[in-house]
């Protein structure tokens, strides 16, 4: 094998990797939220404890696959929005609106008042937000590595 071959096959498995992080990450993230909407239901119609209990594991792992979609459709939608270019060159509103778009969407699927989908929207639109600020190197960060490369020459 070449070594562009090899190259490019360790890009892609870095990629695939990353996209699996995201997803991971994102649904732990959500799941929460899923309990939360679980609650918010059982609180305006109560149930017995046993299906009460069901019922929020339910909610709980529609938070999480809700999330792990968003997560995965996160970085998928940085590389084809981005196209190669840094998180410092990204602009961060058509990211967060790609990913809140698409969990309105899925939102929307499995809740007729869309309070699930705009919910969904939000909080896909503020993670991506967000992951993008956490991934952009600050200004103090991008000093103090300006002064060891400084250093290092």
């Amino acid at each position: 094998m070449s070594r562009n071959v090899l190259e490019r096959t360790a890009m892609i498995l870095r990629r695939l990797r990353a996209v699996f992080a995201f997803a991971i990450i994102w649904a732990i993230a959500w799941a929460p939220v899923g309990l939360g909407l679980g609650l918010r239901h059982i609180l305006i119609n109560p149930r017995g404890i046993g299906s009460t209990v069901q019922f929020l594991s339910l909610f709980i792992v529609i938070g999480a696959v809700v999330g792990g979609i968003c997560g995965t459709a996160f970085p998928i939608s940085l590389l084809v929005l981005g196209r190669g270019k840094p998180f410092t060159q990204l602009a961060a509103l058509p990211v967060a609106l790609v990913a809140g778009s698409i969990g309105f969407l899925l939102g929307a699927k499995g809740d007729p008042g869309y309070a699930a989908a705009i919910l969904f929207g939000a909080l896909a639109a503020a993670s991506a937000y967000g992951s993008l600020r956490i991934a952009r190197p600050s200004a103090a960060h991008a000093a103090i590595r300006a002064r060891a490369t400084s250093y290092e020459a």
